[in-house]
């Protein structure tokens, strides 16, 4: 749902935002924003005109970016669950050595000093 719903309100965030620029300026407003190198002047120029028209963007822009968080985990957990290519491959017979690595063991006792495994003793 959230796959559906987080795009759809992004994209009407989108669409007021671009609205509300357009019906705050006045053409000359918009001709000099547009020559403008970055797009901020024309949308502060707007907020000066119709404040809450574009806060109301704004939010509905943030309101959809956070409806689609928990649809990209919905979609992580569908695809490492059971759609992800190389799971099948590691686990049938005959895979690749590189699925088939040993795990990592402890080193002997003598290098454990080495890799920071020593014990303090404390004196109490």
């Amino acid at each position: 749902m959230a796959l559906i719903l987080g795009p759809v309100v992004m994209c009407a965030g989108y669409l007021l935002r671009h609205l509300s620029t357009v019906t705050a300026l006045t053409p000359q407003q918009q001709a000099w924003a547009e020559a403008q190198p970055f797009a901020a002047y024309g949308q502060l120029l707007a907020y000066s005109s119709e404040p809450a028209l574009l806060t109301l963007s704004y939010a509905v822009f943030a309101l959809g970016a956070i409806l689609l968080f928990p649809a990209f985990v919905a979609l992580a957990q569908r695809v490492g669950g059971g759609l992800a290519f190389w799971g099948p491959l590691c686990w049938s017979p005959g895979s690749s050595p590189a699925c088939t690595s040993p795990a990592p063991t402890r080193p002997p006792s003598s290098s454990r000093r080495s890799w920071g495994w020593s014990r303090r003793r404390t004196r109490s």
